[in-house]
């Protein structure tokens, strides 16, 4: 896991019609398992996927101890460069550091394990999503190769 929390700006999301937050730097991170990815400047997110219903239970999409969880967990699912398991226990990692997986640790974990394969399946904006993020990266200078693209 990263020492530091991403540097984070608000940000709209004109794919997904969604505000969010834009990575201002990159931030490299540690997989369950071992290795170390990089997420790149420029990666445009939600936080955490968690249904306003649930806020009370769990966290809100903006709760600052689960940004760095919810911003990886995202990129992952993103660039597929793990499987799907190696992704959500990633993710479980940084909630057990922010939360002591405790209650609300383990209602996302339960959530994301019930749920995230409608998150996993990749779909016709989530590809150009995808294709925008790598013109992004190599109109900038760099290399698609150091975030596994």
């Amino acid at each position: 896991m990263s020492s530091r929390a991403p540097v984070l700006r608000p940000a709209y999301n004109s794919l997904y019609k969604s505000w969010g937050f834009e990575l201002v730097e990159d931030y490299a991170f540690s997989i369950v398992g071992g290795g170390i990815l990089t997420v790149p400047a420029g990666f445009l997110y939600d936080g955490a996927s968690i249904p306003a219903a649930f806020w009370q239970l769990t966290f809100s999409p903006y709760d600052p101890r689960i940004l760095a969880g919810a911003l990886v967990h995202d990129w992952l699912y993103t660039s597929k460069q793990v499987q799907r398991n190696i992704a959500d226990a990633t993710l479980e990692k940084y909630l057990i550091e922010f939360d002591g997986g405790k209650f609300k640790s383990a209602i996302v974990k339960k959530a994301v394990q019930l749920f995230g394969s409608f998150a996993w399946q990749d779909t016709y904006i989530d590809r150009r999503y995808i294709n925008q993020l790598r013109a992004t990266i190599t109109s900038s200078g760099r290399s698609l190769a150091k975030y596994g693209m």
